[in-house]
């Protein structure tokens, strides 16, 4: 008798889980329903913020980038620097290098940008000297 009533009890709540994720969606059926939370776009850069960059020392610079969702097609710009040039590591996906305009000195401001979600961006200003 008390196994039937159990199996009965199970029934109830298995058809009770399944009526309130038709009527309310799966997110409020429990576990049975449960899901994920899509993970929000973001654009990280090391070195962040504000650097100097002394071309007597060193004539680049180089920028790792980390992506969620990783590995995400990253859009950049130059603004300030006429000619110079940020360009993908052939080697490394995650990796650019800034190259300034010959003779180049004054704030030059990189931007990257994830292709899919234009509005994540992020900035690095470099001070070239």
């Amino acid at each position: 008798m008390l196994a039937v009533f159990c199996v009965d009890i199970a029934a109830k709540v298995a058809l009770s889980l399944e009526v309130s994720a038709f009527y309310f969606g799966t997110r409020s059926a429990g576990a049975k329903g449960a899901e994920t939370q899509p993970t929000k776009p973001s654009l990280k850069i090391t070195p962040s913020g504000e650097i100097d960059l002394d071309t007597s020392k060193a004539t680049t610079q180089k920028i790792t980038v980390e992506t969620t969702p990783q590995n995400e097609k990253v859009n950049t710009k130059i603004a300030g620097d006429p000619t110079g040039s940020l360009k993908p590591n052939p080697n490394k996906p995650n990796e650019f290098v800034y190259i300034p305009s010959t003779n180049f000195k004054g704030l030059a401001v990189l931007t990257f940008t994830l292709d899919k979600y234009s509005d994540t961006s992020t900035n690095l200003v470099i001070n070239v000297k």
